[in-house]
């Protein structure tokens, strides 16, 4: 009798083991692709951190050269209030609840208690930009120091689809240069006085040195509203006049930007903006200005404190700069930075 031949057996998956194989590898796609969103979310996240944070020193180090190179810094006054009606913004004004610092001559850096009582989030600096030395035909020299006003403020964002949190813009306004008008007031020969403010006007520009003519002289930091602490060299007759310049045709004085260094593109290459009041708290907004949610806000990202004596000054910049990118969470750095100045 012939056995019977073995049964073959059949080549293949069963219904079971191809559901189980299937799952796996949709977990295991799944793990994959989680992972990779992962990455690209934290590469993201590392990106807009690496901009804000860049963004802070840029600008810290442009405040703290401002400091450094200052023969004073306004403080809050209605003297201070005078020089801020005068520069010409062109659109970009600062938002209403900008504040100048008030000094403490024997305080420490600390978070106030009144809202705006020593804390600002503006900045007023009277920067020293070069020393001009005349020699005149009766062989006199003279010295005659050249100044600038720089205005830290902030002003709101203009783009489209700009977040709450980090709708502001830290603008550095820079104002033509200001002959010392005092020195120039001391020189007792008219005929030297003349040709010192002809020199002065006829400066030939070179940005290589920071020289530019001149066409301002200014008593430094007296009340813009007394007679002659402002007054203009007259291009032909290189004369001191005392009336304002009205190249604006209203008959008062402004005092002109300079549109080389006046400039807001520290935020706009990093696409960030100041933080606002309503920023997540972990950021550190009021740090040491006490937050006050009236109007538009104070102090917002933007903090200065300054403690010390005239001759030995200290100030204080906190500085929170956000990066938003559409509904994600912003990325924020607060940085701050101690400059030691003196007002001369």
């Amino acid at each position: 009798m012939t056995a019977p031949a073995p049964r073959q057996r059949e080549v293949g998956f069963t219904l079971l083991e191809a559901i189980i194989v299937a799952a796996l590898l949709a977990v295991l796609i799944g793990s994959v692709a989680q992972i990779m969103i992962s990455c690209g979310k934290a590469q993201r996240v590392a990106d807009m951190y690496g901009r804000a944070t860049a963004a802070a020193h840029e600008l810290l180090d442009e405040i703290r050269h401002d400091l450094v190179s200052s023969a004073g810094v306004f403080q809050k006054s209605t003297v201070a209030d005078k020089y801020l009606a005068l520069i010409d913004h062109f659109g970009d004004d600062p938002i209403a609840s900008s504040t100048l610092p008030t000094p403490v001559e024997d305080g420490v850096f600390e978070q106030e208690t009144i809202s705006g009582s020593r804390t600002g989030n503006s900045l007023l600096a009277i920067r020293h930009e070069w020393t001009e030395q005349v020699t005149t035909t009766t062989n006199n020299i003279y010295s005659i120091d050249v100044y600038k006003l720089v205005y830290w403020f902030l002003t709101p964002k203009t783009q489209e689809g700009v977040s709450d949190v980090a709708n502001l813009t830290l603008r550095q306004w820079v104002s033509e240069p200001l002959a010392d008008g005092q020195q120039i007031d001391d020189i007792s020969d008219p005929a030297d006085r003349l040709e010192v403010q002809f020199a002065l006007n006829n400066t030939a520009a070179d940005y290589s040195t920071g020289k530019e003519s001149v066409e301002l002289v200014w008593i430094r930091g007296a009340d813009p509203a007394v007679t002659d602490t402002l007054r203009h060299i007259d291009l032909d007759t290189g004369e001191l006049v005392s009336a304002p310049r009205n190249h604006l045709g209203d008959g008062v004085w402004h005092i002109k930007s300079d549109s080389l260094h006046t400039s807001e593109t520290f935020m706009r290459a990093y696409d960030a903006g100041i933080a606002t009041i309503t920023a997540p708290s972990r950021f550190g907004v009021g740090r040491f200005g006490k937050i006050d949610d009236a109007g538009t806000g104070f102090p917002h990202g933007f903090e200065v404190q300054i403690v010390g004596p005239p001759s030995a000054r200290r100030a204080l910049v906190q500085l929170t700069v956000l990066v938003v990118r559409g509904a994600e969470v912003p990325v924020g750095s607060d940085q701050s930075a101690i400059t030691h100045f003196s007002e001369i």
